[in-house]
């Protein structure tokens, strides 16, 4: 939603006109749907949503209302370091194809959200509960059908949260290879991600995120489980991967950042104290015995 993007004043201390463009005044306003894919996506969305993101003190929560007439509501409340702030937004949207676009029309504070800032999200799925899809600035978001008319401080819990990271290899063999410094500032940096990239989703579910770093200054990410449900995830990999990779020996090193969304759900008893992406087993399952982490991280990323 073009409403309110915290992340940008959390990241960068800039108000959302600094990440979000203006429309120039011989651009056209937001158009109304015309295909029946996008008239059936705007139907769908037409209703009450709350989006709510948190990055520790700091949060935002929206209550969103989608109209049937192109025009919308949001009320909006956050936290960005000088205590609760409101604004009332008001602005028109359409749907075309997967592509959802906003502009507002009215606002309370034009400071935060101008009027005139314009902006298209791409839509990654939408149902009667929940609205999922990628901001113009990469991150993930989800909206969830609500009755609720006030917007209220996320829960702490919300978001991408970090269990513990564990190592696929001795800390031994890891220290002949990596300056644990380096890796330890690595993984920060992906954590951090991480944490951006979700915002204050509330779904409860498991994440695991799978990294190889080899010499060459060279990364690979999976995420398990794999998320085939979630095929927009692949811009978190894609940035993860953007992560710059310190000078590494001799061979591969390979880690695992156990996390959760939205708190999480119970584990099953017979759960791997590792996760192991479905590429690996599918490596390991073609050779005739047992082979090492080195071996198998050459085969599938040569």
């Amino acid at each position: 939603m073009i409403a309110f993007r915290p992340a940008a004043l959390l990241l960068a201390c800039l108000p959302l006109a600094a990440v979000t463009p203006v429309r120039a005044a011989d651009e056209p306003a937001v158009k109304p749907s015309a295909s029946p894919e996008a008239t059936a996506i705007q139907s769908a969305l037409v209703g009450t949503w709350r989006l709510e993101k948190r990055e520790g003190k700091m949060w935002s929560s929206e209550i969103n209302t989608y109209k049937a007439d192109g025009t919308f509501t949001s009320r909006i409340s956050y936290e960005a370091g000088k205590g609760p702030q409101k604004v009332d937004v008001e602005g028109k949207w359409s749907v075309d194809g997967h592509r959802i676009s906003y502009e507002i029309t009215k606002s309370s504070d034009t400071k935060a959200t101008p009027v005139g800032t314009k902006s298209t999200d791409t839509i990654a799925a939408v149902d009667s509960k929940q609205f999922r899809y990628l901001t113009d600035i990469g991150a993930e978001e989800l909206e969830v059908r609500t009755t609720d008319t006030e917007p209220k401080e996320p829960d702490a819990k919300l978001g991408f949260t970090i269990d513990k990271i564990s190592l696929y290899q001795p800390d031994d063999l890891i220290g002949k290879r990596i300056d644990v410094k380096d890796l330890s500032q690595f993984l920060k940096a992906a954590s951090a991600e991480c944490v951006h990239y979700f915002g204050a989703a509330g779904v409860p579910e498991n994440l695991n995120v799978v990294i190889a770093l080899r010499p060459g200054k060279r990364s690979k990410v999976w995420l398990e489980p794999a998320n085939a449900g979630h095929p927009e995830r692949a811009a978190l990999i894609k940035r993860l991967e953007a992560i710059p990779v310190m000078e590494i020996k001799e061979g591969p090193v390979a880690v695992a950042v156990i996390g959760a969304i939205g708190g999480g759900v119970p584990k099953p008893a017979d759960a791997p104290p590792l996760p192991v992406p479905q590429e690996w087993k599918d490596a390991s399952a073609t050779e005739k015995a047992a082979i090492g982490l080195d071996e198998l991280l050459q085969k599938i990323w040569p």
